[in-house]
């Protein structure tokens, strides 16, 4: 499980990014994956290490300062997972490249003369919520235009769950 979070969360990209990939990428269900199996990976590779300090040596401290280390390897990844999930708790808005794909996709309709507001808030880990206030050339056929921005926007940017859009005309 602990390689398959690291590849989801890599890409295709190097290892040498594994934490920047991780501070912004918006899996939350595999950076969980990825700090749960870590911390189970390297608890159980000290409590190997320090039983073996313990066994070869026969000092009990060994197997004291193990468990200490693995309680406070648990406390830290426990910080980790906290800070990982606080902004979806929150309603964490969608990236700046995100939030210009949108852009793109909307003044991509002809009828389309500004967005007045764009505001994103992601709804679990993969569904992206979308509200626009946009200014449409006044025209018979609003909601056609209206049901053809909602599909360009999707078709740019596939997370996109759901589509509020308030018009005005000028």
């Amino acid at each position: 499980a602990l390689s398959l979070s690291t590849r989801r969360l890599l890409d295709n990209e190097k290892l040498t990014k594994i934490f920047r990939i991780f501070l912004t990428t918006t899996h939350v269900e595999t950076k969980n994956t990825f700090i749960l199996d870590l911390t189970g990976t390297a608890s159980a590779v000290m409590g190997l290490i320090s039983l073996v300090l313990y066994q070869l040596a026969n000092i009990q401290y060994f197997d004291a300062v193990g468990a200490i280390l693995i309680g406070v390897l648990i406390a830290i990844s426990s910080m980790m997972l906290i800070w990982a999930v606080k902004d979806y708790l929150t309603g964490k808005t969608a990236s700046p490249n995100t939030e210009k794909d949108i852009r793109r996709a909307v003044l991509k309709i002809k009828e389309v003369t500004e967005i007045i507001e764009l505001k994103t808030m992601y709804i679990g880990s993969e569904k992206l919520l979308v509200h626009l206030d946009l200014t449409i050339q006044p025209q018979k056929n609003l909601e056609q235009t209206i049901e053809k921005i909602k599909e360009h926007i999707q078709e740019e940017v596939p997370i996109v769950y759901s589509i509020q859009i308030e018009t005005t005309g000028r």
